[in-house]
């Protein structure tokens, strides 16, 4: 067999082969299944309330801040405070007078819907009840303290800690 022979016999054999594997390939599927499980969450975060520096005979002294509630879309919830919670700021230094001085938290600036301190009744409607959206959804709080709260209260700076809620 001369060179060129050879090199058309290589060629032809090849192409044979190429086209017997084409004509020999199948194809098999299978299906992939993928999930996710998304669970009723929330998140919580609240600013500082500050109702600033005043004297004695200082009335209507009010203060506003805002919580942040992130649910899950479609998850219904509930910002409230804890249930034993008696809204006193309190003075730790001590000094003569009253050391502690009482306020009230609202939902809205008139005063008009308390923040519930424990989850309401079937019967009460509370303000800060609403569906989660995904995004953070902003609930303004407004503290008030009542104007006999500073009769007879001594200086000093006056500090609480409140826990809120969220129920889903």
């Amino acid at each position: 067999m001369n060179r060129k022979s050879l090199v058309v016999f290589a060629l032809g054999s090849a192409g044979l082969l190429c086209s017997a594997f084409a004509n020999a390939a199948t194809t098999a599927t299978a299906n992939l299944d993928v999930t996710l499980t998304v669970e009723s969450s929330c998140i919580l975060a609240v600013d500082p309330l500050d109702f600033g520096t005043h004297a004695i005979g200082d009335t209507n002294i009010e203060g506003q801040t805002n919580a942040s509630v992130t649910c899950t879309a479609g998850t219904p919830y509930i910002l409230t405070s804890d249930s034993a919670h008696t809204y006193e700021l309190t003075n730790a230094s001590g000094t003569a007078g009253t050391n502690t001085a009482a306020y009230v938290l609202y939902l809205d600036n008139a005063g008009s819907q308390p923040l519930a301190q424990q989850l309401p009744s079937d019967s009460e409607v509370s303000a800060s009840a609403s569906t989660g959206t995904g995004a953070a959804q902003v609930i303004p709080i407004y503290g008030k303290i009542r104007n006999a709260a500073l009769s007879n209260v001594a200086a000093g700076t006056y500090t609480d800690t409140v826990t809120l809620q969220v129920t889903y």
